[in-house]
């Protein structure tokens, strides 16, 4: 009997031990978590300006959704404002990027300190849209044409399908500043301008639920980049402190390098695009 406690006794004591282990092995993971000072930094600040809330602006929202911005370490803030306020505020530090190219563009090509750092699209993706009276070009002499920027990418788009037609929209066309392309289409509705240069989703609301006409598409005639993200020069930096990934050189200094790696073939989407207004125009016939 006395061989028996002993033997019960070991048992207890091993059975102490294996729990004593146990209890170790589920603890000490914890010291090796990482602190305070290992911990993930919270989200940075990224201010973003758009002046459009249709198709050039998309990425923008898809990159949001999607947490491309937030695998990158930021919060973003897209902010609606027109080109020219989002330059003046780009370049005050106000501003961490903009997604108004063709007006930074052609500050930057007046000595405005701001740099292109991504593309997103290669060729612009507006349509020539007018009431319903005017069923050509031509007919719109003398009339208004709604834009967002003078001499903006929509503007110069609205001009160069126009001077397709012959006809001179600086010279036999007047210009009116209506806002984005949501208060253009009202403007549309309501006559208070006559033609506009929309992209989607407000072609598409255009010709089918007010039955404006499509006169003219940009996308099979001119292929300049106009879809891009624009920082500010100076130490490439804003006051917010973000830098952008592009600016980390991380694509090898590739401005867009890897941006048709999440979006896609840009000139495959709107090839599309331009198909499916096609079809439904000659099906409107």
């Amino acid at each position: 009997m006395k061989v028996k406690h002993m033997k019960s006794a070991d048992s207890r004591r091993e059975i102490t031990m294996l729990r004593a282990v146990l209890i170790a092995i589920s603890i000490l993971p914890a010291f090796f978590q990482p602190g305070p000072a290992g911990a993930q930094a919270p989200l940075q600040k990224l201010s973003v300006s758009m002046s459009s809330t249709g198709m050039p602006s998309i990425e923008l929202y898809i990159a949001r959704e999607k947490g491309f911005f937030r695998e990158e370490g930021f919060d973003p803030q897209l902010i609606r404002m027109s080109a020219n306020a989002a330059i003046a505020a780009g370049v005050a530090g106000e501003l961490d990027a903009l997604g108004s190219v063709g007006s930074a563009v052609r500050g930057i090509m007046r000595g405005v300190p701001l740099r292109v750092v991504s593309v997103d699209l290669r060729r612009p993706i507006f349509w020539l849209v007018s009431r319903p009276e005017f069923r050509s070009a031509k007919d719109l002499k003398g009339k208004a044409l709604g834009i967002a920027t003078i001499n903006g990418s929509q503007h110069s788009a609205a001009r160069k399908m126009l001077a397709l037609h012959g006809v001179d929209s600086d010279k036999e066309l007047t210009f009116v500043q209506v806002g984005d392309e949501a208060a253009q289409l009202q403007a549309l509705v309501n006559n208070s301008i006559q033609v506009a240069g929309l992209t989607p989703p407000y072609v598409f609301l255009a010709r089918d639920k007010f039955k404006l006409n499509v006169l003219e598409s940009s996308i099979d005639k001119f292929r300049p980049r106009v879809a891009e993200l624009v920082a500010p020069a100076a130490a490439r930096k804003s006051k917010s402190g973000a830098v952008l990934p592009g600016e980390r050189e991380r694509n090898g200094g590739n401005p867009g390098a890897g941006v048709e790696g999440r979006f896609g073939d840009g000139d495959r989407m709107v090839s599309a695009l331009q198909a499916g207004v096609h079809a439904h125009r000659h099906s409107d016939r």
